[in-house]
Parts: structure tokens; sequence; C-alpha cells
């Protein structure tokens, strides 16, 4: 599971290097832009992990506890870098 979101982590960091390289407008200009849009992208893939069937039930419902703390912070327009930072030190334990 740790490798797959490893993977899944480098594979988001090269679209948004190669997205930078483009100028591509999706990407916004700004700091805390840029770490909503990470957030957001994280949050949709720990949204995915809760469909994981090779999960035990007890790590999925970590993993839903956090994204829905994720979500419901980003909604309450809690620090975008501040959330960006946790749900990256949150991945290391999923």
């Amino acid at each position: 599971m740790l490798k797959k979101l490893f993977y899944i982590q480098i594979l988001i960091a090269i679209m948004t290097t190669s997205s930078l390289n483009a100028g591509s407008a999706a990407l916004p200009d700004d700091e805390a832009g840029r770490c909503r849009y990470g957030a957001k992208h994280m949050i949709e893939v720990g949204k995915r992990s809760l469909l994981e069937v090779s999960s035990r039930p007890a790590r999925i419902e970590k993993r839903r506890k956090l994204v829905e703390e994720w979500s419901s912070r980003l909604e309450n327009g809690d620090d975008p870098c501040q959330l960006y930072m946790d749900i990256q030190k949150a991945a290391t334990t999923f």
C-alpha cells in the first residue's frame, strides 16, 4: 500500500512539474492556490483509496476519517498549505 501511495505521489509530482513547464493555465500562480490544488488532488487520491478491496476494514475506516477531516478543513477555509502538509504527513502512514 505504501508503495502504491509513493508511486502516486511521484506521478502527481511529475504531472505537476510537467504542467508548470508547459505553462499550464490550470495551476494557480499563487502559493496558496497551488497548495489548494495539491490538497484537492491528494484528497481525491484518498477517496479512491477507500475503494481498495485489499485493505483491512480498520485501515479503510481510518482513511475515511482522514479524508472527511481534510475535505471539511478545505471547505472551511483552513490554510491550504498547512492542510497539504498534513496530508503529506498522513500519506506516509496510509
